[in-house]
């Protein structure tokens, strides 16, 4: 069973732990994930920079391209390529993730938030685990199956993923909502998009969200069970009838 829980709440990246994450790049030089992704995504991750006039004028957009092997990992950028090794194995995960989730986003903000949906884990080796998200940015879903995948032996410094509300809210009104617009986005996943819909199909559970045919197969079963809870209730009455009968009759 996978060692981490993750809630129906909206998420966003914990770029104080991301950016601390050890890497190795060939040659055996220890760098970080913030440092590669700053290197990488200058447009999102490097400081701005002021010109003469005191403006602040981002750093220009830059196109990465990604070569993986089973082992190693090539970040191709126009002036040099980052070669990592076969160390740390997810944060190369993440960092491989983040910069295709940049990709998707294109030139609009770069503000993810995350909403978990399910997790996974090797049948033959409970070690290794996946949790899946869907992936919110500019009012759109952009990502329907981005997945933190990583063995358990990683989970003390990969946490992540934090909650977007962890403070508790000041109106007596925010929490209902913030949880109406919670399940707004799950119920618009669950019925615009490709994996969500394959998800009702399935077995797995759902959040805020029950699709009719679950609710009428739900409400069969209900009724399947009423109706032996009936036919034993008839079948003791019928007993207890008989033995009044012969009770009288003696």
């Amino acid at each position: 069973m996978p060692s981490l829980k993750f809630e129906s709440t909206p998420h966003t990246f914990n770029w104080e732990i991301i950016h601390a994450l050890p890497l190795v790049e060939n040659g055996g030089k220890n760098i970080t994930v913030g440092e590669v992704l700053k290197e990488a995504l200058p447009h999102r991750f490097a400081w701005y920079k002021s010109d003469t006039s005191g403006k602040h004028e981002p750093p220009p957009f830059q196109e990465c391209k990604l070569s993986d092997s089973t082992w190693n990992m090539e970040i191709v950028m126009p002036g040099r390529t980052i070669q990592l090794d076969h160390h740390h194995n997810a944060s190369k995960w993440l960092l491989e993730s983040i910069i295709k989730l940049d990709q998707l986003v294109g030139d609009q903000p770069f503000a993810p938030v995350f909403y978990y949906y399910s997790s996974d884990w090797v049948r033959d080796d409970p070690a290794h685990e996946s949790h899946s998200f869907f992936v919110v940015n500019n009012e759109r879903i952009v990502e329907e199956q981005f997945k933190l995948s990583f063995s358990r032996f990683d989970v003390s410094e990969f946490d992540v993923l934090k909650q977007v509300w962890d403070f508790e809210p000041i109106w007596a009104n925010d929490r209902a909502e913030i949880e109406s617009v919670t399940r707004w986005w799950y119920r618009k996943f669950y019925e615009d998009t490709r994996v969500g819909q394959f998800i009702t199909l399935s077995e797995l559970p759902l959040h805020y969200y029950l699709p009719q045919h679950r609710l009428n197969t739900a409400a069969l079963q209900w009724a399947q069970k009423l109706s032996k809870q009936q036919r034993l209730t008839n079948a003791l009455l019928g007993i207890a009838c008989v033995a009044l009968f012969l009770l009288l009759a003696a």
